[in-house]
């Protein structure tokens, strides 16, 4: 049987979309990342995981390939703006927040 891990990742640092806490909640998975998922609330998602259906998988990756291209425009536009450290430096911060 296929199961999807339900593994995303934000800015926030990643989160697992199989958690109960997302039973009910009705928020994209990154507010202002534009992509198909965004459409999708995390508790739908989260249905769609649990369940095992093959939509979720799809979804999930649609996200993640959309976070790991938006995180590479910014790193891109640092390089081009000799902003790189300083820049990055924020966004890593606040993604190693989210691990904690």
């Amino acid at each position: 049987m296929w199961r999807a891990t339900g593994l995303v990742f934000t800015p926030d640092g990643p989160i697992n979309l199989r958690n109960e806490k997302f039973r009910a909640d009705p928020r994209p998975i990154v507010e202002g990342l534009a992509n198909y998922t965004a459409n999708f609330s995390r508790a739908y998602l989260r249905h769609l995981t649990v369940a095992g259906e093959m939509l979720s998988g799809t979804l999930l990756t649609v996200h993640n390939l959309h976070f790991f291209l938006d995180l590479m425009a910014q790193a891109r536009a640092h390089i081009e703006a000799e902003t790189t450290r300083r820049g990055m430096a924020a966004w890593i911060e606040r993604y190693e927040a989210g691990l904690k």
